[in-house]
């Protein structure tokens, strides 16, 4: 399910070093990609973006929303360093 798959994502992101709200930015990018080119709830197969945005909020703590810069962390350096 879409929504189990976007919590597996968000910890990934987290793992990973990157701040959890770039997840949310992206699907924001999604949903306006996408105005006026959705068909109806009841058709579709996957939930609307707007509702997965809505449970991505829900889980992420506002303190740390922002914090993690990605590839250039310290921890993601942590992180890798026995893989060499």
């Amino acid at each position: 399910d879409e929504f189990e798959a976007d919590n597996l994502g968000l910890e990934n992101l987290k793992k990973a070093g990157y701040a959890p709200i770039g997840m949310i930015t992206f699907m924001k990018k999604l949903q306006a990609s996408s105005r006026g080119k959705s068909i109806p709830k009841f058709l579709s197969t996957h939930p609307a973006t707007e509702d997965r945005i809505v449970a991505l909020e829900k889980q992420i703590d506002p303190q740390s929303a922002k914090v993690g810069d990605g590839l250039d962390s310290q921890q993601y350096k942590q992180q890798i360093r026995p893989l060499a």
